[in-house]
C-alpha cells in the first residue's frame, strides 16, 4: 500500500534521498531528472548498494522483497521507504539508538540490522557530502489536533507524528 503523504513539492533533501535509496535497493536506473539525483551520489551508489545486497547474502531479489520500495520516479512513498527516510535522518544525526529502533521492523535478526544499519549509515553519509541533510525525526512543529481527523480521512500515515492538543 502507498503513502500518499508525500508530496510532489517535498523537500529537495527528501526527494534526493527516496530516489537514491530506490536506486540503491532496487538498481534500476532514476528518474531521469539530473536535478533531483546529483552524479555525485550516483557515483557512491554502486558501494552502496552493494552493502544494501550483502545485508541479504548478495540476493537482489531477497533485498527487493524484504525492503518494499517503489519504481525511481514515483511520487507514492511506502512505509518501508518512510521507515528508511527516518533511518537515514537518524543516522545523519548520530543516534544509534533512534537508527536501530527504525530498522527494527525491516531486519528482525541483530546480526541483518547491524549491516542493513550499516548501509543506511553509508547512504546517509553519502547524501551529507553532497549537503543533503534530512530533518531530524521529531523536529517538526506539531499538527494542531483539528488537523488530526482530516489527515486520517485523507488517509495520511501519522506514524510518530506529535500532535499540539488544545
Amino acid at each position: 500500500m502507498r503513502d500518499v503523504g508525500f508530496e510532489r513539492d517535498g523537500a529537495r533533501a527528501q526527494r534526493v534521498a527516496l530516489c537514491s535509496l530506490r536506486r540503491a535497493v532496487t538498481g534500476m536506473g532514476c528518474c531521469g531528472d539530473a536535478g533531483i539525483c546529483p552524479f555525485g551520489i550516483g557515483r557512491d551508489l554502486a558501494g552502496i548498494r552493494v552493502r544494501f545486497l550483502a545485508v541479504w547474502d548478495g540476493s537482489a531479489p531477497l533485498c527487493r522483497e524484504a525492503l518494499r520500495v517503489g519504481r525511481a520516479g514515483e511520487w507514492g512513498v511506502s512505509k518501508d521507504e518512510r521507515r528508511l527516510l527516518k533511518a537515514l535522518a537518524a543516522a545523519q544525526s548520530e543516534d544509534a539508538w533512534l537508527l536501530d529502533n527504525y530498522l527494527y521492523k525491516l531486519a528482525l535478526a541483530p546480526e541483518r540490522r547491524r549491516r542493513l544499519a550499516g548501509a543506511v549509515e553509508a547512504l546517509a553519509a553519502a547524501l551529507a557530502v553532497q549537503g543533503y541533510w534530512l530533518e531530524r525525526p521529531g523536529e517538526r512543529l506539531p499538527i494542531p489536533a483539528p488537523a488530526l481527523m482530516v489527515a486520517r480521512t485523507h488517509g495520511h500515515d501519522l506514524d510518530m507524528a506529535r500532535i499540539a492538543w488544545p
